[in-house]
């Protein structure tokens, strides 16, 4: 499950950087749509609209789990139990009783 989960939240994350990535090379092209080769008559109202187009379209991962912290916590506590585990074992294995 831990598995799963991280997989989900690094697709996520990859599938909004590439959002983003698409959304600067559409805002890009906007701005030269606008501005054209030669910017030296357009004001910056023009440059306004782009930048919240920008803003509007931006995408931003909403996580009200904290899928990451909750991946860290349980990674933890299951490393502290195999430890333990582990542990318990050593100490069984290596007493040794002896019966007159």
């Amino acid at each position: 499950m831990e598995r799963k989960m991280d997989q989900e939240y690094t697709r996520s994350v990859q599938q909004i950087k590439n959002m983003n990535l698409q959304l600067e090379e559409r805002a890009d092209a906007i701005r030269l749509s606008i501005l054209g080769k030669d910017s030296k008559g357009k004001g910056d109202n023009s440059l306004d609209a782009v930048n919240d187009f920008r803003k509007e379209n931006t995408m931003e991962l909403v996580d009200p789990l904290d899928i990451k912290t909750l991946i860290e916590e349980n990674e933890a506590k299951r490393n502290a139990l195999l430890s333990e585990l582990d542990t318990r074992l050593k100490v069984s294995n290596a007493t040794t009783f002896i019966e007159i």
